[in-house]
């Protein structure tokens, strides 16, 4: 698979931290210890959550609005469009 990034790779370690990353709706994530990433409204209500095992990359979706954040700093974001 092919991806553009669309802007600079972010740590977002903790709910504290958490990040709207550019407001991408294409997250490119990769993970080097398994933790828990999670997507929360502007109001930082949970929407959605999920397991990253150790040394796996993801894209996922996430509407523009919505911010995400990581168990810790071992998940890199990245947002990402695909080619046309």
């Amino acid at each position: 698979m092919h991806i553009n990034p669309t802007g600079v790779g972010a740590t977002a370690n903790g709910s504290g931290n958490k990040t709207y990353l550019e407001f991408a709706r294409n997250v490119y994530a990769c993970c080097t210890t398994s933790t828990t990433v999670t997507i929360c409204n502007a109001a930082g209500e949970t929407q959605h959550s999920f397991l990253m095992s150790t040394g796996q990359s993801i894209i996922f979706n996430k509407k523009h609005d919505e911010m995400i954040y990581a168990g810790s700093a071992n998940v890199t974001f990245t947002p990402v469009a695909y080619p046309r």
